[in-house]
Order: C-alpha cells, then sequence, then structure tokens
C-alpha cells in the first residue's frame, strides 16, 4: 500500500460521472478507485487480480473492463490501471505528506534543541543529529585503538570532574543539572529549593548535594519532595548523633569525678593509718597535713 490514506472525493460529480454505468460497473469502477488511491496513482493491469477484486468472473471483467475503457474511466499505461483525475489528486496528495512529513522532523528537532538548552547541554544545529554517551565512548574507544587521540565531544570531560572552590560551587554547578534531568519543572524552581535547603541545614551543602546525587541513583518520581525528605532524614540523623555525643561525655565527665574523689579518700586514709603507727626507728615522722574525718 502507498503514502494516502484518504483522497478528496466530490459526491455530486461523482453520482453525475456515474450515471451512464450499470449498477456491475459502478461497483467495479469504485473498487478501481480506491486501489489506485491506495496504491499511489495505479494498480498492476492484471486480469485476474483486478477481477477478484471486484468478485467478477474473468469474463464479466473483461467486459466491464472495456466498458470503463471506452468511457475514458480508466485507462492502461505501462503495465499499470490509471484514472485521469487520479493523477491530479494524487500528486497534490503526495506532496501534501511530504510536506507534513518535513515539517514535522524541523519541529521535534527544535523540540530536542530546546530540551537539550534546559537541561545545559550545548545548543545543536537544527538537522544535526545530538551524540549520546555511548557513540561518543564508541569513538573515543576506537580513536584510542587506532592511536590516535580522541577529540573533545560532549562527554569529553566525562572521566575529568570539574574542580569547585567551595562546597557551595559544587552543589550549585552539579545539584541543578541532576534535579533538572530527573523532571523539575524549571530551573528557576530547582534553585530556589536549593536556597530553602540551604537555609534549613544551615549551609550543609555537602549533605544537599549527597541527597541529590541519591536522588539520581533512585530516579525517583517527584524528585524535589524525595530531596527535601532525605534532607530531613539527614538532619535529624545528624542531630541525634551530637545529643548521644552530648551525653557520652558527660557521663565521661562524671566517671572522671567518681574516680577522683575515691583517689582522694584513699590518700587521706592512707595518711591517718601513718599517723597512727607513730616514729619508726627513732626518725620522727613528717607532719602530716590536718585532714578532716
Amino acid at each position: 500500500m502507498g503514502k494516502l490514506r484518504w483522497y478528496k472525493r466530490d459526491p455530486n460529480a461523482a453520482l453525475v460521472g456515474m450515471r451512464v454505468l450499470s449498477c456491475e460497473e459502478r461497483g467495479a469502477y469504485n473498487t478501481l478507485l480506491d486501489l489506485i488511491y491506495a496504491n499511489d496513482g495505479s494498480v498492476i493491469d492484471d486480469d485476474r487480480y483486478l477481477a477478484g477484486e471486484c468478485a467478477l468472473s474473468m469474463r464479466g471483467w473483461r467486459r466491464v473492463k472495456a466498458r470503463l475503457v471506452e468511457l475514458r474511466k480508466i485507462y492502461a499505461e505501462g503495465g499499470r490501471v490509471k484514472n485521469f483525475r487520479a493523477d491530479a489528486e494524487v500528486r497534490f496528495g503526495l506532496k501534501k505528506v511530504e510536506t507534513a512529513r518535513v515539517a514535522g522532523e524541523i519541529s521535534a528537532r527544535k523540540k530536542r534543541a530546546a530540551s537539550n538548552e534546559n537541561k545545559g547541554l550545548p545548543p545543536t544545529a537544527v538537522g544535526t543529529t545530538v551524540p549520546t554517551e555511548s557513540t561518543a565512548r564508541k569513538k573515543d574507544s576506537e580513536a584510542n585503538a587506532s592511536g590516535a587521540k580522541a577529540a573533545p565531544g560532549l562527554f569529553a570531560d566525562a572521566a575529568a570532574p570539574k574542580s569547585y572552590a567551595t562546597p557551595k560551587d559544587e552543589l550549585w554547578g552539579e545539584g541543578v543539572p541532576i534535579l533538572l534531568g530527573l523532571g523539575a519543572a524549571s530551573e528557576r524552581t530547582v534553585r530556589d529549593m536549593i536556597g530553602k535547603w540551604l537555609k534549613e541545614t544551615g549551609n550543609n551543602a555537602s549533605a544537599i548535594l549527597n541527597a541529590i546525587r541519591r536522588a539520581k541513583d533512585e530516579k525517583p518520581i517527584g524528585a524535589i519532595g524525595w530531596v527535601t525528605r532525605a534532607i530531613q532524614a539527614e538532619v535529624r540523623n545528624a542531630a541525634s548523633a551530637n545529643g548521644g555525643s552530648r551525653a557520652t561525655g558527660a557521663k565521661q565527665s562524671h566517671a572522671d569525678a567518681v574516680v577522683a574523689a575515691s583517689r582522694d579518700r584513699a590518700d587521706r586514709i592512707a595518711a591517718r593509718i601513718e599517723r597512727e603507727r607513730g616514729p619508726a626507728d627513732g626518725i620522727a615522722p613528717k607532719a602530716a597535713p590536718a585532714v578532716g574525718r
């Protein structure tokens, strides 16, 4: 079958033109028209095939065909059966189909270019193919195998991540494209949310970026909400850990105080025992400081 899916038909003109045809001839004629348009302007001139399509015997088909040719409803050329009106209509219809196809391709390329721009990728000219990571790496591997230096491309810096001066710079530089790639509404929305997260976490950019990277691996539906919950959970865990550390430090201080008091008491008892024994070998003991009982 051809590219045409419908054709223009004027019912009034068709009825006027078919007044000279019998019912059998009209049925065969309409079947031939559909076959001609369905095959983009002509159908094979095969009597057995056409007789079967028109549900006629070979004798009946040849009689109807001769009548249609005589009335100039159809004509045979180059082993094909055609119709004069169909010749013009098919040319016009195929031109419209081609125009619509080209317009659709241009629209798709423009949308693809706009999508790449929103995701932070470099713009590409309309009509060019956007390289993918797999094709770029394949070209690099082929270049390495041949001993040639791979040309820098879209993914040339994939093996060498960017370096940032501060964790905040890294958060803005890496976090924004990730969230946009996960389906965030707009760059403005992403930047507003990152600013809010920084305020809530006391500028803990590393914790926020870790949550965003986990979202990149998980690919959740509603990335902004998922990252918000992940950050809140991390903040709660950090608060619990700090509280536990303070409690442990308090317990340790109390234990040290108990040990120091025990040592002091032991020293006082030892001094009292020494006084009660008195001088030994004629040597007076040194006076011990007065210690309260």
